[in-house]
């Protein structure tokens, strides 16, 4: 499960792709309506928690995970009930298998990494199944909708080698659905960066990697399958000189995929503005298609954030990002593009005049993005520190085959509400986490659900 950000962040293949310039087309025009359908905000834990991961379980119960004065787990009932908060001292990662909770952590602090199953209550973290031996770190924890659990462990580098790393050595550990302490490893071959990790239903995904070449740096993507144990040829998706990148992929129930990046040039301060690439992989093939721009990029700062994917059950694809529209750490623009099984995107539309995208959840076939920032453009002669523009923490959904909404509000716009808003799905409907201001502006974990439908 990937990370979460409230900045989410990080080219150009020897086959040009034109990219039409059109005015981006807005979800929002300006505050969001008031007949919000989400449920009033209620507190569920402390202020301090710096967010990171967010689980929902199938009936709707969820787990937050964050940094405070130790790793956090704030446990959440269906009905928004708060939990006993406990202090995991040794947890890097959560993620969730129906109504469990999947953890990656340690029994010391350096000590070998594993996997543990405990409950979306937080009151038992379960018995620990190493997955890392001698110097190796888990890097990525993936648990797919059949019940499988995927670690992507990498080799340590030691530091006299000089290998950047974008040249690491992986090993695939994972326990089958159903045999959680019986788990089975698979070297990867040659050297790469992880950018993300997908699984489906059945044990099958794809890797999204990294190379440094002597020339510059390769996108490629690498299919999987934990039932046979087999990895598929590793194929090329871009070719570029810049060495920073990032990006995310997403796989339906019937073998399609879509895969998104973004690239800059990396150091201090960038030259190049961040460019945002994708590629689909159709159903029953096993190639992908070439590579297109979704964005050719807007000033030459940092956005910050990865572009974050999605698959809805019938294998619509969504592509969200944040953008830099302004310099010297000036304003952003939360972006999206979609695509239907025609594997084609359509035009881009800035979710908010500013602001950034934090995550994107899928239910059946509706897809969600949530966002922060601004209803009203940055305007800096008018908006200082002492003058924050108005603020909109919401979520724009988009359900089948249509485009994305207006921004549904979610938290109250307030400053303390420009943070991270967090969002995950159940059966029951979806849930957002963020941490706001309560009565009298004092600042708390805030929480609250809304149905699908």
């Amino acid at each position: 499960m990937r990370s979460a950000s409230p900045h989410p962040s990080r080219r150009s293949r020897s086959v040009v792709v034109a990219f039409a310039v059109v005015p981006l087309a807005l979800a929002v025009a300006g505050p969001a309506a008031a007949d919000s359908p989400w449920s009033s905000p209620k507190t569920v834990g402390p202020s301090g928690i710096e967010l990171n991961q967010f689980v929902v379980g199938t009936h709707g119960a969820s787990l937050v995970y964050g940094y405070g004065s130790d790793s956090e787990l704030v446990p959440v009932s269906a009905a928004g009930r708060p939990g006993k908060v406990r202090r995991v001292p040794n947890v890097s990662e959560i993620s969730g298998s129906g109504d469990r909770a999947v953890y990656l952590r340690s029994a010391t602090r350096d000590g070998p990494q594993g996997v543990s199953f405990g409950d979306l209550g937080a009151r038992s973290l379960g018995a620990l199944h190493l997955v890392t031996r001698g110097k190796e770190l888990a890097e990525d924890l993936v648990v797919g909708p059949g019940g499988h659990v995927l670690v992507v462990v990498a080799a340590k580098t030691p530091p006299d080698e000089g290998i950047t790393s974008a040249n690491e050595r992986y090993r695939l550990a994972w326990s089958t659905a159903g045999h959680r302490s019986r788990w089975s490893s698979l070297p990867v071959p040659g050297r790469a960066a992880l950018l993300d990790a997908t699984l489906d239903r059945r044990g099958a995904g794809v890797l999204l990697l990294q190379h440094a070449t002597r020339t510059g740096y390769v996108v490629a993507a690498r299919t999987f399958d934990l039932r046979t144990r087999r990895l598929g040829p590793e194929r090329t998706l871009d070719h570029t000189k810049y060495d920073s990148i990032d990006g995310s992929v997403s796989v339906d129930e019937h073998g399609g995929a879509v895969l998104a990046w973004g690239i800059q040039d990396g150091g201090e301060e960038a030259d190049h503005p961040y460019v945002v690439r994708a590629a689909f992989r159709r159903r029953g093939r096993t190639t992908y298609t070439s590579a297109v721009t979704l964005d050719p990029g807007g000033t030459r700062e940092r956005p910050g954030g990865v572009p974050q994917t999605a698959m809805d059950d019938q294998g619509r694809a969504a592509v969200a990002w944040t953008q830099a529209i302004g310099e010297l750490d000036g304003p952003t623009s939360p972006r999206v593009a979609v695509a239907t099984r025609t594997d084609r995107f359509g035009p881009t539309t800035a979710l908010l005049p500013e602001g950034y995208v934090n995550l994107i959840a899928v239910h059946g076939g509706t897809t969600a993005v949530s966002v922060t920032g601004s209803a009203v453009a940055f305007d800096p002669k008018t908006n200082s520190l002492d003058a924050p523009p108005p603020t909109v923490a919401g979520v724009a959904f988009r359900r089948d085959a249509g485009p994305f909404g207006a921004i549904e509000p979610v938290a109250t716009a307030t400053p303390g509400d420009r943070g991270g808003l967090l969002i995950d799905s159940g059966t029951t409907g979806f849930r957002a986490v963020w941490e706001g201001a309560r009565a009298e502006n004092k600042p708390a974990l805030r929480w609250a659900s809304r149905p699908l439908g």
